[in-house]
């Protein structure tokens, strides 16, 4: 799996520490959100165990790349996450290797989808995604099939658009939750 080594570091950011910070990077959450925001993407295919989040946090946070603090009332025992400008930071740098690192893998993925595209398992692959639009379906509709395969499908570009729709409509929710947050701390 996929991971980056900072320069003077001898510890790499995993991928589930890159998850993590990318979890964070917007604002402040529980083990429990995490854990929600980490498997939800992923359906089935993959589910971090708790223990692995709650050890990568700690590592995180000895790293000085995440600081936790006692939730607010009425949410007792509960610790939140955020990133620390260092955190921050180092996403940055993590992003773009990871960035590489995907489009790499989207050019293997490109340069075989049209070696592929010859075989009736690419139908089957085009049925499986649509019967379960995960994250991981619609991302694997975007790089193995043919351009021209998938819009030949009018179901498969109606789902990837109904898909793309509720992600968005999901990071307009999130950011409306961020502001009202934003302001009931200025209140305070």
């Amino acid at each position: 799996m996929w991971s980056f080594r900072l320069p003077g570091e001898r510890r790499p950011i995993s991928a589930i520490r890159f998850a993590i910070l990318l979890a964070l990077r917007e604002d402040e959450f529980c083990l429990v959100d995490i854990e929600e925001r980490l498997r939800r993407p992923f359906g089935t295919i993959w589910q971090p165990h708790r223990g692995t989040i709650s050890n990568a946090l700690k590592e995180l946070e000895e790293r000085g790349f995440v600081e936790s603090h006692e939730a607010t009332e009425g949410e007792r025992g509960r610790k939140n996450f955020e990133l620390t400008q260092r955190g921050r930071e180092v996403l940055q740098k993590a992003f773009k290797g990871f960035s590489e690192a995907m489009e790499i893998t989207s050019r293997f993925a490109e340069a075989l989808s049209h070696d592929l595209s010859q075989f009736s398992e690419v139908n089957e692959l085009i049925r499986e995604c649509l019967s379960e639009p995960t994250p991981r379906h619609m991302f694997m509709m975007r790089m193995c099939i043919p351009h021209e395969k998938m819009l030949h499908d009018e179901q498969a570009v109606k789902t990837y658009h109904r898909f793309l729709k509720s992600e968005l409509e999901q990071i307009e929710r999130n950011l409306a939750r961020r502001r009202q947050r934003k302001v009931r701390i200025k209140v305070e």
